[in-house]
């Protein structure tokens, strides 16, 4: 789960989880470009932890609490076998 090493790419998964934010939303709050969140969103979307919803022309991103759960979940039981 190296995604979750930068701490950008944490600071972004903070902000999605209390709400669903646009890439510009998320640049803003940031101080990143908006290019540079679209990265950070991919990594995380390719190990499913993001959800996507469109909304007419604007594309918002929410962290998906039950792929992290799993997550967490998966670490405990691994680390007891």
């Amino acid at each position: 789960m190296l995604a979750l090493t930068d701490p950008r790419r944490v600071r972004l998964c903070r902000l999605i989880a209390r709400q669903a934010m646009t890439t510009a939303d998320l640049a803003d709050r940031l101080a990143m470009t908006r290019p540079q969140v679209s990265r950070h969103l991919r990594a995380l979307r390719d190990l499913g932890l993001v959800r996507v919803e469109r909304n007419g022309r604007y594309v918002h991103y929410g962290l998906d609490t039950a792929a992290v759960e799993r997550i967490g979940r998966d670490v405990v039981t691994a680390l007891q076998y």
